[in-house]
Parts: C-alpha cells; sequence; structure tokens
C-alpha cells in the first residue's frame, strides 16, 4: 500500500508526458489532480494508525534489491510518525498545487 504513494504521481505524469498533447487540457489536468489526491488519500489511510495510542512504524519489502551470499538488501518502504507527517504535508500541499495551478491556467490558450 505504501508503494502507491510515490506511484500514483508518476502514472499521472507518465500518462500525461506521453499522451499529453493528444488530450484536453481539462482531462490532463484532472488527472495530474487525481493522481495527487489519490496519493493524498493513500497517505491518509496510510497514517491514520500510526497517530492513536501506541502507533507503531509500518515497514513494507517491496523487492528484494540486491543478494549477495548471506548479504540481502530489500527495497524497502518504511512509514513511523515523522514520515507519516511528511507525505500528509507533501501530498496534500502537492494536490492543492496541483488543484489550484489547473484553475489559474484554465484560462490561457494553446500558443
Amino acid at each position: 500500500m505504501l508503494l502507491l504513494i510515490p506511484l500514483l504521481p508518476f502514472a499521472g505524469f507518465l500518462v500525461n508526458a506521453s499522451l499529453g498533447r493528444r488530450l484536453p487540457k481539462s482531462v490532463s489536468g484532472g488527472l495530474a489532480c487525481l493522481a495527487m489526491l489519490g496519493a493524498f488519500l493513500v497517505s491518509v489511510v496510510s497514517a491514520w494508525p500510526l497517530f492513536g495510542d501506541g502507533g507503531h512504524a509500518v515497514e513494507q519489502v517491496v523487492f528484494n534489491w540486491l543478494s549477495s551470499g548471506a548479504l540481502r538488501v530489500p527495497f524497502a518502504l518504511r512509514l513511523d510518525q515523522l514520515s507519516a507527517l511528511m507525505i500528509l504535508v507533501v501530498t496534500g500541499i502537492g494536490s492543492l498545487i496541483h488543484i489550484y495551478s489547473t484553475g489559474y491556467m484554465h484560462e490561457v490558450s494553446d500558443s
């Protein structure tokens, strides 16, 4: 679930980078806003249990990044109270910036 937080905005970027010129501005702007709002909602759902009494850090091992003999280096995502606060701030403010800039640039014509 933690992997969705960076992957949703990245997927929105990939779609807008590859199809952005062919899509209307409202669709590409809406897609960017939805990707950021989705990341914010996943952040809220992931961070909610940490802010209660006795919230413990969550660690999600995505895949084994490097293996050599007894050495194992996993690609893992860890969510504790400080990182939960930071992802809420970054995805929340990022969502607001996307919404504001989409509305602000709505009247700008294609040149």
